[in-house]
């Protein structure tokens, strides 16, 4: 199981990679690649070694006695939410005040890591998802 999460996360890591840096450039008016390529990088093997894996792993444990559609559907939307609860959780470490007082004002710094972290989740799910039908586990 820990190969098959690995080459979803190596997968997963060649996808969303220039995905995003690809719409960040689209979308920052022209930041240099050559800057945002390794930072986006960073960010996406990072977060998905430390927290993707781990929730695919556990994903994995709690629905593995399911039917094959359920537990297709549990591991989607539980990939989802600990995608995006990643995301609370760094607003929770890193400016608790901003979260719980004034979530407007968090939300609009927010919200494009929160797309960002959506999108993680989904690609490596798929990847895992992938990965599995073709090692046939």
């Amino acid at each position: 199981m820990l190969l098959r999460k690995f080459l979803a996360f190596l997968l997963a890591s060649i996808i969303i990679t220039p995905t995003l840096t690809a719409v960040l450039y689209l979308t920052s008016g022209g930041i240099f690649l050559s800057v945002l390529l390794p930072i986006i990088a960073l960010y996406v093997v990072g977060g998905l070694f430390s927290y993707g894996i781990p929730a695919s792993v556990l994903s994995d444990w709690l629905t593995q006695k399911m039917t094959e559609v359920k537990r297709r559907q549990y591991s989607f939307w539980f990939h989802v939410l600990s995608g995006v609860s990643f995301i609370f959780i760094l607003g929770i470490l890193a400016d608790p005040s901003t979260l719980f007082n004034d979530f407007i004002t968090y939300w609009t710094s927010m919200y494009p890591f929160f797309f960002g972290a959506l999108f993680a989740a989904i690609v490596l799910w798929f990847c895992d998802e992938w990965v599995r039908k073709k090692r046939g586990n």
